[in-house]
């Protein structure tokens, strides 16, 4: 039994659109809007108690419009809210790359959460 996943071709990564001349195309709008979309993927897998933990720009898909796309969740892990009693298990600190790390895993705190991919995101963007 074969499982095969079929997913829309993006052409283009954060990465290399700041590597290219395209950058210079881009104005305030175009910043702001793919800031958006990738504020609303993230709230989306979020939401889906998801955690990326692999955020840099060779992850961050950018099609022509602007849309963003979040792949390769290799790293990424189920979250359990804080608020329920259950154990959570522990968590690598030997997650992302140490550019787009975020403080409390630069400072192996035992557990981290969603924050950390906004930190990731943030960086990026910047």
């Amino acid at each position: 039994m074969s499982v095969y996943i079929v997913m829309e071709y993006v052409r283009s990564n954060m990465q290399k659109v700041i590597e290219s001349a395209q950058i210079l195309n881009f104005g305030p709008k175009h910043i702001n809007l793919i800031t958006y979309n990738l504020a609303c993927t993230l709230n989306f897998i979020h939401s889906a108690g998801i955690m990326h933990r692999d955020l840099n720009p060779n992850n961050i898909l950018i099609d022509d419009l602007c849309n963003v796309k979040i792949c390769d969740f290799g790293l990424s892990r189920s979250i359990i809210p804080l608020s329920q009693n259950k154990k959570r298990r522990a968590l690598s600190q030997h997650v992302c790359a140490r550019n787009y790390r975020a403080p409390e895993i630069c400072l192996y705190e035992p557990e981290y959460d969603k924050p950390s991919d906004i930190w990731s995101a943030g960086c990026c963007l910047a």
